[in-house]
């Protein structure tokens, strides 16, 4: 699938195209389809363009691939060396290495589960909208906190994208002292 602008308007010729790969399953986690549609929108306004091809077999040009665990076939899909794949212990964390330089780019994002994955993807999504381009990366991050949760509810989609974006794990549909009896 070619992603296109949020316009619904084809991306322009002069786009960068960069392959996103990642497994079935988590193409089909509704956090990672979030992060996923967010980062296309940042990036249709940076110039960039992602493609998500059906069938993933060893991958060329500009590429992210994303692992939910930094396993062996993401490593196997760039014939790289694993040891850059180290697994993420936290859960909820990520690591994002960028390798290889134009036109044989890879940007390496692994989280330890996928949520870890979306988080990952929202800070790229924030990087992006900093530099206005995919930045060279080195980075590994984990939660300090176990909960870490907002006081507003939670009344929208965007309210979700926004909460994965910061971070949240804990989000509220209603008030939460309406859930426990007093």
């Amino acid at each position: 699938a070619v992603y296109s602008s949020a316009a619904g308007q084809p991306v322009s010729a002069k786009a960068v195209p960069w392959t996103i790969a990642l497994s079935p399953a988590l193409a089909q986690d509704k956090a990672v389809q979030a992060a996923l549609s967010d980062l296309n929108e940042i990036a249709t306004s940076c110039g960039i363009q992602f493609s998500i091809p059906r069938v993933q077999t060893a991958l060329a040009g500009q590429v992210v691939v994303i692992s939910r665990t930094g396993g062996k076939k993401a490593a196997d899909l760039l014939r790289l060396h694993t040891s850059k794949w180290m697994p993420v212990r936290n859960p909820e964390g990520y690591k994002i290495v960028t390798m290889g330089r134009e036109p044989d780019k890879a940007l390496l994002l692994s989280g330890g589960s996928p949520l870890g994955v979306a988080y990952g993807l929202y800070w790229l999504y924030d990087r992006m909208r900093v530099s206005k381009t995919l930045p060279d990366l080195t980075i590994e991050k984990e939660p300090t906190l176990a909960i870490r949760m907002t006081r507003n509810m939670v009344s929208s989609k965007a309210d979700l994208h926004r909460a994965l974006r910061f971070g949240l794990n804990t989000v509220f549909g209603e008030n939460p002292l309406h859930l426990i009896p007093w």
